[in-house]
């Protein structure tokens, strides 16, 4: 049985990507708290996020 562990992140900052005419996400690395296990069929999309 195949199982991915993905990392979640806050919901975006709105005031910056509203400015940003919803170009620019910043959200916040949640640490072990949002570290969750899936089935890899559950993924959609696959993203990067940079620290800044």
């Amino acid at each position: 049985k195949s199982l991915a562990l993905v990392s979640c992140f806050t919901t975006p900052c709105t005031d910056i990507l509203t400015q940003s005419s919803f170009t620019y996400f910043i959200c916040k690395y949640q640490g072990d708290v949002g570290l969750i296990v899936i089935k890899p069929t559950c993924i959609k999309s696959i993203i990067s996020m940079i620290p800044h």
